[in-house]
C-alpha cells in the first residue's frame, strides 16, 4: 500500500507527485490510496482527489473524523470520485485510531450527526 497524504503536496509540488505517479505505475503491486482530511468541505475534498488523479488512487482514506463537521462530505466525495473508502482515522493515535471503513460504520457516523443536529434544534 502506498498512502498519499494530500496535505503533504502543495499544488507547486505536483512535479514531485508526477515522479511518484511514475513509480506507482511501474509497480503494479502497489496499491495507491489517497489520504484526505475529513475536515475539508466536499468541494475541496473533490478538488484534492482530482489533483491527485495522476497517481491513480484505488481508494480513499479519510483522517480527522474527530474534527469533521459532517460525514456526508466523505460519502459525497467517494461517490463523485467513484473511489471506495478503505480506512477511517478518528484521532491522533496511529494505528489505534484507524479502522477499516464499512457501510455500518459510515451509517453510524451519519446517524450520530443527525442525532446531534436534532438535539441542538430541540
Amino acid at each position: 500500500i502506498l498512502l498519499i497524504d494530500t496535505p503533504g503536496f502543495a499544488p507547486s509540488d505536483m512535479e514531485e507527485a508526477a515522479e511518484l505517479a511514475d513509480f506507482a505505475k511501474a509497480h503494479a503491486d502497489v496499491d495507491v490510496q489517497l489520504v484526505v482530511p475529513a475536515t475539508l468541505q466536499a468541494s475541496s475534498m473533490y478538488s484534492a482527489v482530482n489533483r491527485f488523479r495522476a497517481l491513480c488512487p484505488s481508494k480513499l482514506v479519510f483522517t480527522h473524523l474527530d474534527e469533521m463537521d459532517s460525514p456526508a462530505c466523505l460519502i459525497e466525495t467517494a461517490i463523485r470520485s467513484a473511489l471506495p473508502i478503505s480506512f477511517l482515522a478518528n484521532g491522533q493515535q496511529i494505528p489505534e485510531n484507524v479502522t477499516e471503513a464499512s457501510k455500518i460504520e459510515l451509517r453510524a457516523l451519519l446517524e450520530a450527526r443527525l442525532k446531534q443536529g436534532f438535539a441542538a434544534a430541540a
